[in-house]
């Protein structure tokens, strides 16, 4: 066919190339397209291709085509639907050349065949990826010896030879212009350069993890840049895919990376020194996991916005404590998970976060994950609340919980040690639950089925506005001497309202003794002997509560709603006590709550007032 034809194989039907047949020269190629099954096959003789569309269909070759090539592309390649290219020393011609594979958004073309340089004049093939689909390198060796481009949509291999022959040292041999790499061989070693549209890695595997640390295997592209150029972080996979990579020398802050973006349900972890990022990086994680190391996404200067999608979570990796509290943003009505992994030391938030930015008006809510422990030391204007549903998070100002409602859940704990005015939501599955600890006045609290409330560590008073407790839920009460006064020998708690309406007889609110044998230290009572006869009846000033705020519901007698629990508990010289030992009394007339130990279950009596 000369230059000005066209083949077109359709639906079902296969275009064979062979004897003498001639399509195009050496000088020009004739455009081909396939259509849905459609097969080009080059037998034994070369086929000259202009532009190449395919709409499915496979463009193949006899296993050892013509000592030319089987196709010589004079064109680019359009994939707009999943297509193959199985045929056997593809190249670019006598010419050295570059060709572009441009496949649609969703669609994979798989090149399972070789792309060469031309023989025996050789002309270098190089390759290009464009659009927003998939070209997947596999199956027989791609030896040619140009460059790779990748200016969108994903190059996919598994082997990093299915790049070619060319140098791997050499950067400019893998050029990342918008597009991503999508390698499912484990370590990723070869150099690359970023220019304008910047790097992807888009890890898939489910075997190993995209993993990319070579100590210079950055250099960015000289020239001011014209457009952003991001780092891409993507992919399904939750494996620990690692971008570590180096610089090759150190980039001006206009070269390097203009932010950082995560995005898919899959898990990275970026680690280094930072210096791959302009100061002013904005990171967005869009969903999945986003793990980093100290100043892998700015040092502490840094004033780029970390935006957190809904569902998403930044986790800081177990070494890291790095403050990021004041960059922190979650859009309106959005709620993600800050995840801290680091248990050898807390990581401090000094600075305030802020959610309102641009048209968000602060509304985000925050999830806190991990074992690690978060200490807020500054004022927070958030008002979409605060989860603790891992860990440990430590209140040191009045105004940290932000605005909103905090909740502790499944394992976490939060420790209140400056008066909030939040309300506080104790939650529990009845079987576990989380634990509030405060040493300070709180507002309005409730506790669900496994939850805890406690003073902490050294004995006091607990002292909250309202309190709703629901059966099962825990009350922490910490015994040491009981010759000292209330909130110094032991526990006391500071009631205004009691709402008991979710407890009922079959499911009762739980106190749980502990004993301390200096105040502070688990142990034995450290004055409190387990005495017989009439004096063996000991009483404790447990608290006070407003009369005039109880709510029993539809239960009738407030010290039917109580038990214990004394696992925790021994007397002095380490003798146990049952659960059966011991009692509440709610006065109904003055407020006061009185807890009595007594030495047998049956020997005494004592009227407890309903």
């Amino acid at each position: 066919l000369s230059a000005a034809g066209m083949v077109i194989a359709e639906d079902g039907a296969t275009f064979r190339l062979a004897g003498s047949d001639a399509l195009g020269t050496a000088s020009y190629g004739v455009p081909l397209t396939l259509n849905g099954t459609g097969v080009a096959n080059a037998t034994t003789y070369t086929g000259y291709l202009g532009n190449v569309t395919l709409n499915g269909g496979n463009l193949t070759s006899d296993a050892t085509p013509n000592g030319a090539g089987s196709w010589v592309l004079f064109g680019n390649v359009t994939a707009t639907a999943d297509a193959t290219i199985s045929a056997e020393n593809v190249n670019v011609g006598l010419t050295s050349a570059s060709r572009d594979f441009n496949v649609a958004a969703g669609k994979v073309l798989t090149f399972s065949g070789s792309y060469a340089d031309a023989a025996p004049v050789t002309g270098v093939s190089s390759l290009s990826k464009s659009g927003n689909g998939t070209l997947l390198l596999t199956g027989s060796a791609k030896t040619y010896t140009g460059t790779n481009t990748v200016t969108g949509g994903f190059l996919k291999f598994a082997d990093a030879a299915q790049l070619g022959a060319s140098s791997a040292t050499v950067h400019a041999n893998l050029v990342l212009a918008g597009g991503s790499l999508e390698f499912t061989g484990g370590g990723f070693g070869r150099n690359f350069l970023v220019k304008d549209g910047g790097a992807g890695f888009n890890a898939t595997s489910v075997a190993n993890p995209f993993v990319v640390s070579g100590s210079d295997q950055i250099d960015f592209d000289n020239t001011t840049p014209v457009v952003a150029r991001p780092l891409t972080l993507s992919g399904s996979s939750n494996l620990a895919n690692t971008f570590t990579a180096g610089l090759l020398d150190n980039a001006d802050a206009s070269r390097a990376f203009s932010s950082v973006v995560k995005n898919g349900v899959g898990q990275w972890i970026i680690g280094g020194a930072g210096n791959a990022l302009a100061p002013d990086a904005d990171v967005s994680v869009n969903g999945g996991v986003l793990g980093f190391y100290l100043n892998a996404l700015g040092s502490t200067s840094s004033n780029g916005n970390v935006n957190l999608a809904n569902n998403a979570t930044l986790r800081w990796e177990s070494t890291n404590s790095q403050d990021l509290g004041a960059r922190l943003k979650v859009a309106d009505g959005a709620t993600a998970t800050i995840r801290f992994e680091n248990t050898t030391s807390a990581t401090t938030f000094n600075t305030g976060i802020n959610f309102a930015v641009g048209a968000n008006t602060g509304t985000g809510a925050l999830v806190k994950s991990g074992a690690g422990e978060l200490i807020l030391a500054a004022a927070n204007t958030f008002s979409g609340g605060l989860n603790v549903s891992e860990g440990k998070v430590t209140v040191n100002q009045s105004g940290a919980l932000g605005t909103g409602a905090a909740t502790v859940s499944n394992t976490g704990t939060l420790v209140v040690n400056q008066t909030v005015a939040n309300d506080i939501h104790v939650t529990g599955n009845g079987t576990t639950g989380g634990t509030l600890v405060s040493a300070t006045s709180l507002g309005n609290v409730d506790v669900g089925d496994h939850g805890t409330v406690a003073r902490g560590v050294s004995i006091g008073s607990f002292t909250t506005n309202s309190l709703t407790l629901a059966g099962g839920a825990r009350l922490e009460f910490k015994i040491w001497d009981i010759t000292k006064a209330a909130g110094i020998g032991y526990d006391q708690y500071a009631i205004n309202s009691l709402d008991l309406s979710g407890a009922s007889v079959s499911n009762k609110v739980v106190i749980k003794l502990v004993s301390l044998t200096d105040g502070t230290n688990l142990g034995a009572a450290g004055n409190l002997s387990l005495l017989q006869g009439a004096s063996g009846i000991q009483h404790f000033s447990f608290g006070s509560f407003n009369t005039a705020g109880l709510n029993l519901g539809a239960n009738t007698n407030v010290n039917d709603l109580f038990t214990f629990d004394t696992s925790q508990f021994t007397y002095t010289g380490g003798t146990a006590s049952a659960a059966s030992l011991w009692a509440i009394d709610f006065n109904t007339a003055n407020g006061a709550i009185t807890l009595t130990a007594v030495p047998e279950p049956s020997t005494y009596g004592f009227g407890l007032g309903a």
